[in-house]
């Protein structure tokens, strides 16, 4: 649990460093938006977080 809790931390700073913008823009692949959705959903089938 505490190890989610820090990787949970890192991506809440890293994401409040983006403008809404920046969050959702893509090049070629997808939006850091949907990136952060996919990271959610692995870490709630794996460990059974809720956010």
């Amino acid at each position: 649990m505490e190890r989610f809790k820090s990787v949970k931390s890192l991506g809440d700073k890293t994401v409040n460093q983006l403008s809404e913008r920046k969050i959702h823009w893509a090049h070629n692949i997808e939006s850091v938006a949907v990136i952060v959705k996919h990271l959610s959903g692995n870490m709630i089938s794996q460990g059974g977080m809720t956010f």
